[in-house]
């Protein structure tokens, strides 16, 4: 005898991510709208702090104590994959690809 309600692994699955990512998206907007996140401005007349609790938590480009573009840190790698994935790292550029084929 089959039962009444009968759920097929595929729709199973299906609900549990569609719950999960309810779960997740919850959790990811937590914070009321309009908030900012508390952090301490770690970038002052084109220096960089680096600080733990720092706003700026990405790479950043430093000759001389002072910020300036990626492209001056990137500048003397004469390799263009290594130059492109400098400026990446930097923020500066989009994700090289290695020219593999398919």
């Amino acid at each position: 005898m089959k039962p009444a309600f009968s759920l097929g692994f595929g729709k199973a699955l299906l609900i549990a991510g569609t719950l999960t990512g309810l779960i997740f998206g919850a959790v990811a907007c937590a914070d009321p709208e309009g908030t900012t996140p508390e952090c301490v401005q770690d970038i002052d007349k084109g220096t960089h702090e680096i600080r733990a609790d720092g706003c700026n938590q990405f790479a950043v480009c430093v000759v001389g104590d002072k910020v300036v573009n990626a492209e001056e840190c990137c500048k003397d790698i004469a390799n263009d994959y290594e130059k492109k994935m400098c400026l990446y790292g930097y923020g500066a550029g989009d994700a090289p690809n290695a020219g593999g084929g398919g």
